[in-house]
């Protein structure tokens, strides 16, 4: 999930700030030129890949396409040694298209979070509407395999913002979106979302989420059972407590 955030020359190739040298003119959307040309494959941030033939994509897609490329720069090679340059690379178009939407390296990387933590939410079901505890994050394994540049991007960018504290506002927005998430969907199962509640099921999901992301497919395919204790300990508390408000039939 984040259930997933590092969201001079030299140094201003970094996060810190872009060179002079960086910026040009971008007189036509190279990422919608690519696109309307079907030269470039992108994804949808799930690991399906699609191939825009014939489409003529507006600011707003092209936008997005650069969001991605960031996130799987950073999720290769960290938030710290991300560059237009290398956007650009991954998007396969100029350093100077990447400014052309994003003015700088920190508006990306703060568009690149949103939209990894709206991607986290909507795939792992912390936004399904039901109120059977079984179906409670029943799929986060795959979706975690779906959207693993996202996650590692998440806790890239959350690691960085130890160094570099301006990057706080965006990691403090990143737990009150998940902490929202997770209230809401305890209210769907009947429980009472009070803060402490809503943040040890939070911790407990980014904890695995975090360790499987950094170990890799083994650690992923062993979430089932931490999963189905979690589950069990909800239908516990649900069973001890009066149904909430509004839930009650």
């Amino acid at each position: 999930m984040h259930l997933q955030v590092t969201r001079c020359a030299a140094r201003s190739e970094l996060v810190g700030g872009p060179s002079s040298r960086d910026y040009s003119p971008a007189p036509e959307d190279q990422v919608a030129e690519r696109q309307r040309s079907g030269q470039h494959d992108g994804t949808d941030g799930r690991g399906t890949r699609h191939r825009h033939v014939g489409a003529h994509p507006g600011y707003g897609e092209a936008r997005d396409a650069l969001i991605q490329a960031a996130v799987r720069a950073a999720s290769r090679q960290g938030v710290r040694r991300l560059t237009y340059r290398a956007v650009a690379a991954e998007a396969q178009v100029t350093h100077g298209t990447v400014q052309h939407h994003f003015g700088t390296l920190d508006a990306l990387l703060e568009a690149a979070l949103d939209y990894c933590v709206e991607l986290s939410i909507r795939t792992t079901l912390l936004s399904l509407d039901s109120d059977d505890i079984s179906d409670f994050v029943a799929d986060l394994p795959d979706a975690i395999r779906a959207t693993l540049d996202a996650q590692a991007y998440q806790y890239e960018l959350i690691l960085e913002s130890r160094r570099r504290p301006e990057l706080r506002p965006y990691v403090e927005r990143y737990y009150a979106s998940y902490h929202a998430a997770v209230a809401q969907a305890l209210q769907q199962l009947h429980l009472t979302a009070d803060p402490s509640t809503v943040d040890l099921v939070f911790s407990t999901l980014d904890g695995l989420v975090f360790r499987a992301v950094a170990l890799g497919e083994d650690r992923i395919s062993e979430l089932e059972g931490p999963l189905g204790v979690l589950r069990q300990t909800l239908q516990s508390l649900q069973e001890q407590q009066p149904l909430v408000p509004g839930h009650g039939s």
